[in-house]
């Protein structure tokens, strides 16, 4: 029996990447988020990528 993968929100996602951001550490979000390191890093690389995409349509 393996464990079940969690999902997350796309609200959760912004608000951690939201909460680094403003200056939190990425440790600091990820033990108050229960989110491993390296996910926060994914979900900040995803979040400026979506930021890019979005200006470039936006042109």
């Amino acid at each position: 029996m393996g464990l079940n993968r969690r999902k997350f929100t796309r609200e959760f996602k912004e608000a951690a990447v939201r909460r680094l951001e403003l200056g939190a550490s990425v440790a600091e979000v990820s033990r108050a988020s229960e989110v491993n390191a390296n996910v926060l890093h994914r979900w900040r690389r995803e979040t400026a990528a979506m930021g890019l995409a979005a200006a470039g349509e936006a042109v």
